[in-house]
């Protein structure tokens, strides 16, 4: 008779909390918006599933101005700087760029009052 092996404690560390941001470049069609946004949500949400990764809140951009897309991402900032998420997940770069800039902008006072 064989000896039973030795049981395995797998170590699985607790999900990382984060913020998602949803953004797409359409302007003007809303409908649209939200399908883009609606696939960015599946594959984010597949890339947490794998990474160990727990979507506390959600931010949609849509078709916002600028003031508005800013807005959304101070509330995402404070957020995550409450200590309620640890991470930022986004489909596009390019949208964390852009806004990381303005925010570094407006916080030294500088580039005048369209920054």
């Amino acid at each position: 008779m064989r000896r039973p092996g030795r049981k395995k404690n797998v170590l699985v560390d607790a999900p990382t909390k984060c913020v998602v941001i949803l953004s797409s470049k359409e302007e003007h069609d809303f409908v649209l918006t939200e399908k883009k946004e609606d696939k960015q949500l599946n594959r984010i949400m597949e890339f947490t599933d794998h990474n160990n990764l727990e979507p506390m809140k959600r931010f949609r951009r849509g078709i916002m101005g600028r003031r508005e897309s800013d807005a959304i991402f101070f509330k995402a900032v404070n957020y995550m700087l409450s200590g309620k998420a640890a991470a930022l997940v986004t489909v596009s770069g390019d949208v964390i760029i852009t806004l990381a800039d303005r925010m570094l902008i407006r916080q030294l006072g500088i580039g005048g009052c369209d920054a």
